[in-house]
């Protein structure tokens, strides 16, 4: 014990209970917590409102009143813990959290308006993994300024794991060179310079469609660039043996009219479309978007595709393995980890300031003894409280089409508990389960 300290933690009490001492236990733990918190452990039991140690014929009996002791039960191993000397003043969810709920679903079309653009791009939280992953990957993917095997890219993420936000505000920075101002994240802002306001931008959702993927691409990109003054018209797929002539002649045709700038082609639900095509079709769709890898070598188009898990490490693409490995060759993968939905939860969702982590810190404390690694733990409860730190780790593994939308299913929940107190013999948290 150190008496200096705010908060005296006390276990294995039992000797104060013995008769020899003379002592009463609960009166000289009260006497020594007029200066500190004292939080012990109760090897006995709670009866009708009193803390009880050992039976009425035993030496050692004793049975007090609850009063103004914090008591919280343990229900694995029978033991309770009690702080003496301070009730902890009730406090609601609201007061620890600057809730910023994530509830409508960011479409990747959305970063055409400026407005819009705007705001995806200052609203998203940027974890200095995918910090890492901006500055020395993506970004020198997409510059043309300097010589590089450039490649397509493939955003992974799951469902609500902020892939489509992330696209949007790549494709939102490649538009729009004021937009590097909006960026939360100062070394990812300095390497965006590279590629601010250096593109114009083709961006398409796949749907529910039974085209092939040249169709859909080739349409796409025949309308933009219509709309960007660029008349350019793509031959038929049976009049062609490949398409890279294809792709240069509407380069040509586009530089004539922005010699400045690159195009960028930018599809998000790639992966879902893909698993809907047929054996032969797939074939084709994956030589197809080969192609496209290939050409953003020696052309200034580039793409990047958004899929919810690597295409290239799944089952479901086994039998077309050769096709898959080929365009692996010429595409990179942008992972969205665990970490990075915990950082946004934590940043976003559930930002806190120092004075509430503080508070959340001496909430959790008298209960870590009773959880596995909290203690070791704690900066991450902390962060992300109310929420328990493995809720994402597990949520990934759920199938339901329901529960797939992570950030909003934690902003309904989070919604639910705002306006309620903290819970005095539990430590409130959100998991899966819950």
């Amino acid at each position: 014990m150190q008496p200096e300290s705010d908060v005296v933690l006390l276990d294995n009490i039992e000797i104060l209970f013995e008769v020899a001492l003379k002592q009463d236990p609960l009166r000289l733990l009260q006497s020594i917590s007029r200066n500190r918190t004292i939080v012990a452990t109760w090897s006995g039991s709670i009866e009708d409102g009193h803390l009880v140690y050992a039976a009425p014929y035993h030496p050692e009996y004793r049975r007090y009143e609850v009063g103004d002791l914090l008591v919280v039960k343990h229900r694995g191993k029978g033991l309770t813990g009690f702080g003496v000397g301070q009730r902890a003043t009730s406090m609601r969810y609201e007061e620890l959290i600057q809730f910023e709920p994530i509830e409508t679903v960011v479409q990747l079309r959305d970063a055409d308006e400026a407005v819009a653009a705007r705001d995806l791009v200052s609203t998203y939280v940027i974890s200095d993994e995918m910090a890492e992953k901006l500055t020395g990957l993506l970004f020198p993917q997409l510059q043309y300024g300097q010589p590089t095997d450039h490649k397509g890219l493939l955003v992974v993420g799951n469902y609500g794991t902020g892939k489509s936000h992330l696209m949007s505000t790549i494709s939102a920075i490649a538009e729009r060179a004021e937009l590097v101002n909006d960026i939360s994240n100062s070394k990812v802002a300095e390497a965006a310079m590279g590629v601010a306001g250096k593109f114009k931008v083709v961006r398409t959702e796949i749907g529910a469609t039974t085209m092939s993927l040249r169709e859909i691409i080739v349409g796409e990109l025949e309308e933009h660039l219509d709309a960007l003054g660029v008349a350019f018209t793509f031959p038929s797929a049976a009049d062609v043996p490949s398409n890279k002539r294809a792709f240069e002649e509407m380069m040509a045709a586009y530089q004539q009219q922005y010699p400045d700038l690159g195009l960028l082609l930018v599809v998000d639900e790639l992966l879902d479309y893909l698993r809907s095509r047929k054996d032969q079709e797939l074939i084709l769709d994956l030589n197809f978007l080969r192609e496209i890898g290939e050409v953003c070598k020696d052309l200034r188009l580039r793409f990047i595709a958004g899929v919810q898990e690597a295409i290239f490490d799944s089952p479901r693409f086994s039998f077309v393995a050769d096709s898959i490995r080929r365009v692996k060759d010429r595409f990179e993968q942008v992972l969205i980890a665990r970490r990075d939905v915990k950082f946004v939860v934590a940043q976003r969702l559930l930002k806190k300031t120092t004075e509430q982590q503080v508070k959340i810190r001496e909430y959790l404390t008298p209960f870590a003894r009773f959880y596995g690694r909290m203690n070791e733990r704690m900066d991450e409860y902390v962060g992300l409280f109310p929420v328990h730190p493995d809720y994402i780790d597990t949520f990934e593994r759920v199938v339901a089409i329901e529960k797939r939308e992570i950030l909003r299913t934690l902003s309904f929940s989070m919604k639910r508990v705002l306006g309620q107190e903290l819970p005095a013999d539990h430590p409130g948290l959100i998991a899966h389960d819950s």
